[in-house]
């Protein structure tokens, strides 16, 4: 695997998944909520869905599949499948996690009815991926802070939000 294949996957589930291979359940049709009449309420619901987001996968044991479900409350379309496939893999393959990840600088970049994109910076640095035999699955050259392009949609969730994709940021930076 390239260290680019494992910096997204560490992004894209706050590096508590990676990879996979399992055939994904059918997503619900999210619940339309109510408009965002500021931007400070489109970027609390997004600031407050991520937090959640984060909490969970902090939450998860790679080795209690069970504990993916609350992750996935929080995910729909793209982030959804992807999370599902790396989390089933990294269980199948017997990787442990520790440490947890957070978040900060989140920018809100654009909002609308049903969705809301912020920018962020996702701090991976306490967070270890370790195979059976000892040996990380980590590169060695992963930034300890990733800047990422956060997708959110309307679903029936605390925050009336769900994250549907979560991507390497392209335009950002987390250093300074």
């Amino acid at each position: 695997m390239s260290s680019t294949t494992l910096r997204l996957i560490a992004v894209l589930t706050s590096a508590a998944s990676v990879l996979c291979g399992c055939a994904p359940a059918p997503e619900p049709t999210p619940t339309p909520s109510a408009a965002f009449a500021t931007e400070d309420e489109a970027f609390a619901a997004a600031e407050a869905t991520f937090t959640e987001y984060t909490a969970a996968t902090n939450g998860t044991d790679l080795q209690e599949p069970a504990t993916f479900e609350e992750v996935y409350r929080w995910l729909t379309g793209e982030a959804a499948t992807s999370a599902k496939e790396n989390y089933t893999r990294l269980h199948a393959e017997g990787i442990v996690r520790s440490g947890d990840s957070t978040f900060d600088r989140m920018e809100l970049r654009a909002y609308s009815d049903a969705q809301v994109a912020v920018q962020l910076c996702l701090d991976v640095s306490d967070v270890a991926l370790v195979r059976p035999d000892g040996t990380s699955i980590v590169p060695p050259d992963r930034p300890p802070r990733q800047p990422v392009d956060v997708k959110l949609v309307s679903a029936p969730t605390d925050t009336g939000l769900a994250i549907s994709s979560v991507t390497a940021s392209k335009t950002a930076s987390c250093d300074g």
